[in-house]
């Protein structure tokens, strides 16, 4: 009998468009609005966001057994600050002047939803090679 479960390229082809909660839900609308005003702005901006999303999930993913149910949104919260402040300081470190362009917004990435959502999903139905 065929699994009912989607295959890691399905499941990659869906969350582009079909599933993305960007576009499906509305999720995380502050970084994705917060610098579109040019394309290397907004490009810089999608890059941080990708690179804090898959950082915070790799990590979330690998320490999943050892949290407590009420230590969860903590160390999520926490993950994702990390990943946020290695982001901006390598944007102040190698590019100054989008740095300075994006002030403020890449900071705003800690408090995106989209990010939350996904690693809570994560951490509940999928295992590090799934994700």
């Amino acid at each position: 009998m065929a699994s009912s479960e989607p295959t890691a390229l399905e499941r990659l082809i869906n969350g582009i468009l079909p599933e993305n909660p960007i576009y499906r839900q509305l999720l995380g609308m502050c970084p994705v609005l917060a610098v579109t005003n040019g394309m290397k702005p907004a490009m810089t901006m999608a890059a941080a966001t990708a690179a804090v999303l898959i950082g915070a999930n790799v990590i979330v993913s690998l320490i999943r057994g050892f949290l407590k149910p009420h230590l969860r949104i903590l160390v999520f919260t926490l993950t994702i600050a990390t990943f946020v402040t290695m982001a901006d300081r390598f944007l102040a470190a190698y590019m100054y002047q989008m740095s300075k362009q994006l002030g403020p917004y890449v900071p705003l990435i800690i408090v995106n939803c989209l990010i939350i959502v996904k690693a809570s999903t994560l951490i509940v139905w999928l295992s590090f090679e799934n994700s």
